[in-house]
């Protein structure tokens, strides 16, 4: 009778092991079973992820049990006391390792996880949070256990719409991102091509029409106009006189043109980039836009990082023909404090976005001096 119930502890720690290995195999067969092979567009829900919390726990409860029982059977055929105190320090000693690498373990899984947002159309709103940046995409969910990638989204609990692919999600976030880098002046003009002519007045749009303010416009065949007290006229040349200062017109109009030429090229380049990473890598899982700017000042955007590696796309060029805009995808290796040097950037691909069609040819050229393939010569004209 008393042999059985020394015993009773041993068998308890077998059913308990058996039982955490079958429910561990259990939970991972389970949750690779609700993710078909998909390109990587599906994970598991949150909260899934995190009953893989409470496994953890159970194990680390499990493992101080195990010590228990452990240290009494061990050390029970042993007369001598210091053989008894060394099988019983060692057997705690593997116990509390093993309960650091699991806490360690529980606590960088807990930090990785996902929030999950449940909105009121049926789609989920994932945050995740990675090297100091928040990342927000749009789900929708795939029975129990998984959920299915939409697109990335924003942190405006509005922005919900399925519908909304991540093409247009991205134009619009680059339209927005535009208009917040042109609302400042450049050499007295803005984004609009408006001028200040230092007494008040404000003038109008690339077009060239101006609102002198409280003032009226008139003008004659000869140039010569009125702007309300008769004092002010200008004549054929353009040359004109705002309340006695002179102004002349004949440079303005001329860098209006290369303003407005330089602003429709850095369109174009922005359309390129969202172009570039809509067609290869928005589908992918990881991948995200955020616009950034080398040291020269050069367009571009990071699409991927994490704690090994950046990868980004740069603007390079026109093509010769002026029918494309050029971008090069590089990857970078971060050094230790994070931080790494994109002059040391590998090249992975380079693409051409074709202006008219919007349509972007990858080269395969991982090198300068990499001819491309036929299609992306043919569209470069190089």
């Amino acid at each position: 009778m008393d042999k059985e119930r020394t015993n009773e502890p041993k068998e308890i720690l077998i059913i308990a092991v058996a039982a955490a290995l079958g429910i561990t195999v259990c939970y991972i067969a389970l949750g690779i079973s609700a993710l078909p092979e998909r390109d990587g567009d599906m994970d598991l829900r949150v909260w899934y992820l995190r009953a893989g919390l409470i496994l953890i726990a159970a194990w680390q409860l499990l493992a101080v049990f195990a010590a228990l029982v452990l240290s009494f059977y061990c050390s029970r055929g042993f007369e001598d006391a210091s053989v008894r105190r060394t099988i019983k320090g060692f057997i705690w000693s593997v116990c509390l390792l093993a309960l650091i690498i699991l806490s360690a373990g529980f606590f960088v899984y807990a930090d990785s996880l996902p929030l999950e947002r449940k909105n009121e159309n049926g789609t989920l709103t994932v945050t995740e949070v990675s090297l100091g940046n928040v990342y927000h995409t749009l789900w929708k969910k795939e029975g129990v256990l998984a959920r299915s990638y939409i697109r990335v989204s924003s942190a405006d609990p509005d922005d919900i719409d399925p519908a909304v692919t991540e093409e247009e999600f991205q134009r619009s976030r680059a339209a927005r991102e535009k208009e917040k880098a042109g609302s400042g002046t450049h050499d007295g003009h803005d984004a609009s091509g408006s001028r200040d002519h230092g007494d008040g007045s404000d003038s109008g749009d690339a077009s060239g029409s101006r609102d002198f303010r409280d003032v009226s416009d008139t003008g004659d065949a000869s140039g010569s106009r009125d702007y309300g007290d008769g004092s002010d006229t200008g004549d054929a040349s353009g040359s004109q006189d705002y309340s006695g200062d002179s102004y002349d017109e004949s440079y303005d109009e001329t860098y209006d043109e290369g303003y407005v030429s330089d602003q429709y090229l850095n369109d174009r380049i922005n359309d390129g980039l969202v172009a570039v990473f809509t067609e290869e890598f928005a589908s992918k899982q990881g991948y995200k836009y955020e616009t950034s700017w080398s040291a020269k000042g050069e367009a571009g955007a990071v699409v991927y990082e994490d704690e090994a590696k950046v990868r980004f796309l740069r603007y390079d060029r026109q093509s010769d023909n002026e029918k494309c805009c050029l971008y090069v995808y590089y990857q970078a290796e971060k050094e230790e404090d994070g931080s790494y040097s994109p002059s040391d950037a590998k090249i992975l691909d380079m693409y051409a976005y074709v202006i008219d069609s919007g349509e972007v040819i990858s080269s395969g050229r991982r090198a300068w001096a990499d001819a491309g393939t036929e299609e992306y010569r043919k569209a470069v004209n190089e």
